[in-house]
């Protein structure tokens, strides 16, 4: 039986070690150098934290009525947050930014954590990597 599993584990292992996709698309942030890597997360995850702070803030009301010895309240609630349309996207500006360039300078907003799924603009970094 202990064979049996064994042998069902390392197949798993090797079929979806062969299927899953590495963090590609995070690691090219980590190119552009520490101090840019994070001014981009932070632009990036700032919608985030409002949006937390928010939820934490909501639903912070009782009654001032006085419960008897050993009784409480409690109460469920699920908080909702709408993100406004000035957090669902940032501008990249090249003075924020070390050895940070744009290609284009006309397109130079980038999408926040919940902005649109579609590319942000490219740069162009000069220097090592």
């Amino acid at each position: 039986m202990k064979k049996k599993f064994t042998v069902i584990t390392v197949v798993l292992t090797i079929f979806v070690g062969s299927v899953c996709y590495s963090q590609d698309e995070i690691t090219r942030f980590f190119k552009f150098g520490e101090y840019n890597t994070s001014k981009l997360v932070e632009f990036y995850l700032e919608p985030l934290g409002h949006s937390m702070g928010n939820n934490l803030n909501s639903g912070w009301y009782n009654t001032g009525r006085a419960h008897g010895l050993g009784r409480f309240d409690l109460r469920f609630g699920m908080p909702v947050t709408f993100v406004s349309d000035e957090h669902l996207e940032f501008m990249i500006r090249p003075d924020d930014f070390e050895g940070l360039s744009l290609v284009d300078v006309k397109d130079n907003f980038a999408p926040t954590l919940f902005g649109s799924k579609d590319d942000g603009p490219d740069v162009r970094y000069e220097g090592e990597i």
